[in-house]
């Protein structure tokens, strides 16, 4: 019994432009008519003389044929000059020859295809390519425009689901359903997709449809994309507001209606900062802190903005209390892990400024004892050690007692709202400090070193609280903002699919 055929419209990631989406979605239009037209819907196996796995083999600057691998597979198709080389004891085997049909096994492109042109030279595939070699009685360029419909990749993602590594194999490839018909009427479908000026009575309704689509589709996307305006100007101003906030510029009110005091750390930083300064030692004299090289101060030629008066410029080392790394190397191994214990925080369990638990990153608690140095306690703060180093979050109550990971850092300051460093940590000022060492490196990087010497804008004890209670309202209010334009798009989102599925109804 053959399965019900499913021409509903879904999002391919690897499609980026809108011209992509409108041919998937005019292939799945003409699948659509073929399959109301005729009602034979048959295996592809049935299409195909052939399927063969490619050859393994590396890329070479040269050798005795071109290797086409999935990366030299682009959207306006080959540029056969940049396919690198290899050298094959078995040619005649693997060589390409024009209408094969060329689809990716595995990956992220799982299922993208390419139909061989024109080809100037000796050429293979390589080995995460499935070759689909057609039968006589069908066109490949046939076969080709339904491997991009929505109709094929349905079916596609229906085989990709539930797999950690999205793969197909070439005997799945050949149960995927498509709509049959007479050769000539392939024939005429391929020519129509060339020149519109082609009818034949299957294709009365074609045009009409794709028009009603490629105008809806075109309303909807400049919502969408009006949309993803609304949510640049919404990130810009997030940063504009912690930019403002650790500026001082946020809580300039507030200063008027409490000046400076001399000596008192709520509004005088270079007195909470002396405070900090004196604690730190006591817990060094107490033998609770190793004792450390010195920080160098801040130089004038090294700030990057002016603060108010009661304001001071600090480096991280001087207000933490600790800084480390999680543990490093066979301290913390694959079979730590179980699948019930005590979670390990790396920068993928922080999303958004939250710290979340991942099932598949936990430890037992004997571990976390041999491990205690990386224990995390309430306020402790974690972020990221390489990547998106805005990865940073605090660590709240029912966290006490998670681990570190190989991946982040965490640290303790003394006598500092968290959350106040949290945003100073977090603004593109900062991000650009910490990323101006980093430059020419394929991955951005942080060490301990970089981190001691970062440079920390300190207002008075009382003025942070005052500006995380500030910037948290305006964030409340901007995030309802943006709860309203994600809601918008994804009603523009839903309407497309609406649009869509009453054409291919």
């Amino acid at each position: 019994m053959v399965k019900t055929l499913n021409f509903q419209f879904c999002k391919l990631t690897f499609i980026k432009t809108d011209n992509e989406e409108l041919n998937q979605l005019e292939n799945t239009i003409l699948m659509r008519a073929i399959f109301n037209e005729y009602n034979q819907p048959l295996p592809l196996k049935k299409a195909l003389s052939k399927t063969q796995y490619g050859f393994s083999a590396s890329a070479q600057n040269s050798g005795n044929c071109r290797l086409l691998r999935i990366t030299d597979i682009k959207e306006d198709g080959i540029d056969w000059d940049t396919v690198p080389f290899c050298d094959c004891n078995e040619i005649e085997k693997y060589r390409l020859n024009e209408k094969d049909i060329l689809i990716t096994r595995t990956g992220g492109t799982t299922g993208k295809t390419t139909l061989i042109q024109e080809i100037k030279e000796t050429s293979i595939f390589a080995s995460y390519l499935i070759r689909l070699s057609i039968s006589e009685d069908y066109n490949p360029e046939y076969i080709y425009l339904f491997l991009n419909s929505y109709l094929f990749w349905n079916q596609i993602l229906d085989l990709k689901n539930g797999t950690a590594q999205p793969n197909v194999n070439a005997n799945k490839m050949t149960t995927i359903i498509f709509p049959s018909c007479p050769k000539e009427i392939q024939d005429k479908i391929v020519e129509y997709k060339k020149d519109k000026a082609v009818q034949i009575s299957v294709l009365k309704q074609v045009q009409s449809d794709f028009q009603k689509i490629n105008i809806s589709h075109k309303n909807l996307k400049s919502i969408i994309i009006e949309n993803e305006k609304q949510s640049d100007i919404i990130s810009q101003l997030k940063q504009a507001i912690l930019q403002e906030a650790i500026s001082g510029q946020l809580t300039a009110e507030w200063r008027k209606q409490n000046p400076i005091q001399k000596g008192n750390p709520d509004t005088d930083a270079a007195a909470l900062l002396a405070k900090i300064k004196a604690e730190k030692q006591q817990l060094i004299a107490d033998g609770k802190l190793k004792k450390e090289k010195p920080i160098p101060e801040v130089s004038p030629d090294e700030i990057p903005f002016s603060l108010p008066d009661s304001w001071v410029w600090c480096r991280l080392g001087d207000i933490c209390e600790t800084l480390s790394t999680g543990p490093f190397g066979m301290m913390l191994h694959k079979s730590d892990y179980e699948d019930n214990g005590i979670p390990v925080v790396n920068p993928t369990n922080i999303v958004k400024g939250v710290i979340f638990a991942e099932s598949k990153m936990l430890v037992s608690e004997k571990t976390v004892q041999r491990l205690s140095q990386y224990k995390l306690h309430q306020g402790d703060i974690v972020i990221a050690r390489r990547g998106n180093l805005e990865k940073c979050a605090v660590v709240q109550n029912d966290q006490h007692g998670w681990l570190c990971g190989t991946g982040s850092f965490f640290m303790r300051l003394i006598i500092i709202y968290n959350d106040f460093f949290v945003m100073a940590y977090c603004s593109k000022k900062s991000q650009a400090y910490l990323l101006k060492d980093s430059i020419g490196q394929t991955m951005n990087n942080l060490n301990q070193k970089l981190l001691i010497k970062m440079l920390i804008p300190l207002p008075p004890l009382a003025e942070q609280k005052a500006i995380v209670e500030k910037v948290d309202y305006l964030m409340k209010i901007i995030d309802q903002l943006e709860a309203q334009i994600k809601h918008r798009k994804q009603l523009a989102e839903d309407l497309m699919q609406t649009v869509l599925r009453e054409a291919f109804e």
